[in-house]
């Protein structure tokens, strides 16, 4: 089965309904609920999603949100492995090198 770690942003794009992207986020995060694959979220991601929701939709709804997040998605690691190898690639945005890193060490696809 393929492991995808999913960005911050295709969560986010469900949760907020952000259009035009929700409906393409959607079918991502539904191939993970039907089986078709498995879905990842880096640490740094759940933080996130929490605090944005919480901005939105207030504390009691991000904590039940995040809490069913972590019923469809496993939570990939980031330690002091996944920053160093994520200050070595070429990308100009660090969080997308940190979720980059993360996924390959958690061996996503």
């Amino acid at each position: 089965m393929k492991r995808i770690l999913f960005d911050t942003n295709v969560v986010l794009d469900v949760l907020l309904d952000r259009q035009p992207y929700v409906k393409a986020s959607a079918a991502a995060w539904a191939a993970v609920e039907t089986g078709l694959s498995k879905g990842m979220l880096a640490a740094h991601a759940v933080t996130t999603i929490h605090y944005l929701v919480r901005k939105e939709l207030g504390n009691i709804k991000a904590m039940r949100i995040v809490s069913a997040i972590l019923r469809v998605f496993e939570v990939a690691t980031v330690d002091g492995v996944v920053i160093h190898e994520a200050l070595q690639l070429p990308l100009s945005d660090f969080e997308d090198a940190v979720t980059a890193a993360a996924a390959r060490l958690a061996g996503c696809d």
